[in-house]
């Protein structure tokens, strides 16, 4: 399919259009603001510390709550804490207005800005987590392409309308402006009914934060080609924080341009992006995607070295919008493999965290600007900063290729396993990720003949394929004698119903043959049920008859539906 027809594909779906809209003005008002911040802060104290703490405070907390806004979002309801963070973010920007117009300490200002990008830290991971859940998985790339568009259009208009506040009234007008604009995109997240899903309860969770944040990252750096595209997404945040301090350097030293000159870099920058969204769709289904996201990361580091070769200032906005266009195309394809190869009930988390690395990279590229340029001057600063990154990663090629290779073999080995759970009735609906994760994380089980596999009474905690060999399901019902209920062989599976239900096994199981079994673990199992759009009917009849051959007087609980916290619908 080619660009032009996903991206008309994916707007034809209402739901995510209300989503993008919400986001588009979330984003906005959110560029607006913060020309308006640091215009209110330096009128305040005169300081280019405090400035610089301003911007702090607005960074910092996505790289030190970025990773529990993760693990906040993959456990509601993504459209809930979406709109959740956007009503506390529009009061905590009412009160901003108010402390400006009454002429305010800068350190409440400093306070309020730090906890309302806190509370927006859940809301990027919950979109790029909900994202697969409206549109298909051939329109992700699609999806998220327009998602950059919308954040590098926000580039371009929100700091020109915060201009145009600040030339008309006062920061603390822009503030309220912003506020309105988290009402509206909660109001356009709110018009998207709620999705209606079949849940399931995992077994008790023992992972404290710590152990859910390690196996998040675990998630991501596990595979080569995956954490390869990681580790170029965090060098993208170095190569856009050095920028966004040497954009302002160039513009006065080597452009001549004033102070409000800078904006026009920065709708370069912004352009650049949106003109490559639809490129950027079309490059996510090209087959080698991590030495695609190589090449963009050369892209987005050279024209930053180039700028100190040019003192035209239309060249420099091309030359920056060539870096934009780059920078959206990693963007993408990244997020697009993040959703592609993680199931959807990790997705959030390990966005979190790939977003909070990200942005911690772009503090640390943004702090060292400075002083860079004050030691090599700005010229070779920006030589330095934007051929660095490129520089590192053309040496890396290699093993990139090496990691794509390893990534691509191991997708090959567990093509198996993933066509026997495809075949399963019970997986019908499942993600083809979800089905990859569960043959990744599944181990190999040999029996003998007469060794028990499962006891009748024990509790239920794994989910189990026959791959070869012969088993027999024994259930004792109210004799003191087990009778033999049915035999199960290649193909066949159990273990489910005790796991689906919240009941001890109902039945033992028994090795009649040497035989290979897939032994899954129980949560892993309920999260690739879960993630299903609906609950097979193969596996609610499969429920009910095997219920009715060991316990006939027990009725099934797995048809009630419920919404995605949990609760009856």
């Amino acid at each position: 399919m080619d660009g032009r027809g996903t991206f008309h594909s994916v707007l034809r779906r209402r739901d995510f259009r209300r989503v993008l809209v919400g986001l588009a003005v979330s984003e906005a008002g959110d560029w607006l603001y913060n020309v308006a911040l640091l215009v209110f802060i330096l009128n305040r104290t005169h300081s280019g510390s405090w400035v610089a703490a301003a911007t702090v405070a607005r960074l910092s907390p996505y790289v030190i709550v970025g990773p529990l806004g993760g693990l906040l979002a993959e456990r509601h309801d993504y459209r809930r804490v979406m709109i959740g963070s956007d009503l506390i973010r529009a009061a905590l920007m009412g009160a901003l207005a108010l402390l400006a117009a009454v002429h305010g300490p800068p350190v409440g200002a400093l306070a309020l800005v730090f906890f309302s990008t806190s509370a927006g830290c859940a809301y990027v991971p919950a979109v790029t987590a909900m994202t697969p859940s409206i549109v298909s998985e051939s329109e992700f790339a699609a999806a998220n392409a327009l998602i950059q568009t919308v954040a590098n259009i926000a580039i371009v208009v929100g700091p020109a309308f915060g201009a145009l506040l600040l030339l008309l009234g006062s920061p603390w007008a822009a503030f309220l402006t912003n506020a309105g604009s988290f009402l509206m995109a909660a109001a356009a997240v709110a018009s998207v009914p709620p999705r209606k899903a079949r849940r399931f309860v995992a077994p008790a969770d023992t992972q404290n934060v710590v152990e859910r944040v390690v196996e998040g990252a675990r998630a991501l750096t596990g595979t080569g080609g995956l954490g390869a595209a990681a580790t170029i997404y965090t060098a993208s945040g170095l190569i856009y924080g050095a920028e966004t301090v040497l954009l302002l350097l160039v513009a006065q030293s080597r452009l001549g341009l004033s102070e409000n000159g800078v904006g026009w870099l920065y709708a370069g920058l912004g352009a650049g992006g949106v003109v490559a969204a639809r490129a950027a769709s079309w490059l996510a289904d090209r087959r080698n995607i991590t030495f695609v996201i190589a090449i963009a990361i050369i892209g987005t580091g050279i024209p930053l070295a180039a700028l100190g070769l040019v003192q035209e200032p239309y060249s420099a906005v091309a030359i920056v919008a060539v870096g934009g266009a780059c920078s959206v195309v990693v963007d993408v394809l990244v997020t697009t493999l993040v959703q592609r190869t993680l199931p959807p009930h990790i997705v959030a988390r390990a966005f979190g965290l790939l977003d909070s690395a990200a942005l911690g990279s772009m503090l640390v590229g943004s702090v060292i600007a400075v002083p860079l340029a004050s030691g090599l001057g700005t010229r070779n600063a920006l030589i330095v900063a934007g051929g660095a990154v490129p520089l590192a990663t053309i040496l890396l090629l290699p093993r990139l290729r090496r990691a794509q290779g390893k990534w691509e073999a191991r997708k090959e080995e567990l093509r198996p396993a993933v066509e026997l759970f495809s075949g399963l009735g019970v997986f019908d609906g499942a993600s083809r990720q979800s089905l990859e994760w569960l043959a990744a994380h599944v181990d190999e089980q040999h029996v003998v003949p007469g060794e028990f596999v499962v006891r009748e009474g024990d509790p239920a905690d794994s989910f189990y394929v026959v791959r070869s060999g012969s088993l027999g399901v024994l259930a004792y019902g109210e004799s003191k004698e087990p009778s033999l209920i049915r035999v199960i062989g290649e193909g066949d599976y159990f273990g489910e119903i005790g796991l689906l239900e919240c009941i001890p096994r109902t039945a033992t199981v028994r090795a009649f043959s040497d035989a290979n079994l897939l032994h899954v673990k129980g949560e892993d199992f309920l999260a690739a049920i879960n993630d299903q759009t609906s609950l097979s009917g193969t596996l609610i009849n499969t429920v009910s008859r095997r219920l009715s051959q060991t316990h006939p007087s027990y009725r099934p609980q797995t048809t009630e539906v419920v919404d995605a916290e949990g609760a009856p619908a």
